[in-house]
């Protein structure tokens, strides 16, 4: 049940990821995944004040460095 549910997670991440133009789709999901494992384990145990913002700052940081490596790929393209 949980391998069906995190195998559906990363097919729309991917899927996300690719829609939003990131560089290397199946990479970008993985990293999200990472943080996201990492969040909820944190939130779980209580280790961690302020999980969500903290969580949504690193994705931010996460889809901008994609975002930025593809637009200078696309940029060195033409």
């Amino acid at each position: 049940m949980i391998e069906k549910r995190k195998a559906h997670q990363t097919r729309r991440l991917v899927g996300m990821c690719a829609e939003a133009g990131l560089a290397g789709p199946e990479q970008a999901a993985a990293e999200i995944s990472f943080v996201l494992e990492g969040a909820q384990g944190s939130t779980q145990n209580g280790s961690v004040d302020h999980a969500g913002g903290r969580l949504m700052r690193i994705i931010e940081g996460v889809v901008d460095q994609l975002r930025s490596r593809f637009d200078v790929s696309r940029s060195t393209a033409h």
